[in-house]
This record gives C-alpha cells, structure tokens and sequence, in this order.
C-alpha cells in the first residue's frame, strides 16, 4: 500500500480523520503539461496559501517525476484540499497532465489502476465512489479523461 508521507509545514493546520472517514476517491488532472507532488506542494502552499499540497497522491507523466511513478502528497490521514465537499472523506489523485489537450500515458494508466485497487482494498471503497473532480465540482477537470470507464475496469475482477 502506498502511503502519502506529512510535509514539515503547517500540519496542525489541517484536520485530522480516521480511516473509517475515507469513503471516495476523486480523480484530478494538473491542466499543466509538466508537474511533481514538489512543485504542485510549492504552487498551493506559496501561491494558494494551503497548509499542504492539496493531493494525497500525484502520479507523475515523465515530465517532473518518472513517468509513472506514484508520488506520496498530503499525509492520507489529514483532510485534502482538492474537491470542496468532499475533501474529509475522500483521497485526492492528481495525473499530471492537460487532458483537455492530451490523454495520460499508459504508464500512468497502469499507476492509476494499482492505486485504486490498493485503495479501494484498504479503505472499502466501491468502484462508484471514484468520482472525476467534475462530478464533485463546477469545474472541468480532469478534461477527457473518462472515469467512468475506470469505474468500470474497477469492477471487473482482476485477471
């Protein structure tokens, strides 16, 4: 199980939730081509004024971090700062990348997927409590990409 580590700033800031709290997964792109859990942390704590990175997992497309690669944010256990409405009871990922503009790399796919069975396991969430950031708020995100069809591969058992 991947794990989202604290950053050293602030934490006592940010509301504390058990396990049990966690009932949603809300999906996100970055709307930037490039980005790491480092720099999206420095943008919404300096730029923002967050207490934390907003996401509890960024999960990286080869432009900032590996392409692939799950980067641990906000500690799972204190609030997100991502889906208004729903950020005390769900973990936020952020894909990096425009998906207005582009598709996420297989590789984030494959990333992605292993996450969310990680977390599903771990938490008992069902596959209909992954949400794309758009069905939480007014908002775009995460542009194409289609969570509902990541809904259904979540239900499907593993090969």
């Amino acid at each position: 199980m991947v794990t989202a580590t604290k950053s050293s700033n602030a934490i006592a800031n940010i509301a504390r939730r058990e396990p049990e709290d966690i009932k949603y997964i809300v999906i996100h792109h970055s709307a930037t081509r490039n980005g790491n859990v480092s720099s999206f942390r420095d943008y919404h704590m300096n730029k923002l004024g967050f207490a934390d990175v907003g996401y509890h997992f960024v999960i990286c497309n080869g432009q900032g971090g590996q392409d692939g690669e799950i980067q641990p944010g906000r500690n799972i256990l204190f609030a997100g700062a991502h889906a208004p409405g729903r950020n005390n009871d769900s973990v936020g990922i952020c894909l990096v990348g425009d998906f207005t503009k582009t598709a996420p790399t297989t590789a984030q796919k494959l990333a992605l997927y292993g996450l969310l069975k990680d977390l599903m396991r771990h938490y008992c969430i069902t596959p209909e409590r992954i949400l794309a950031h758009r069905e939480v708020n007014q908002t775009e995100c995460p542009g194409g990409l289609d969570v509902a069809a990541i809904r259904a591969r979540m239900t499907k058992p593993s090969a």
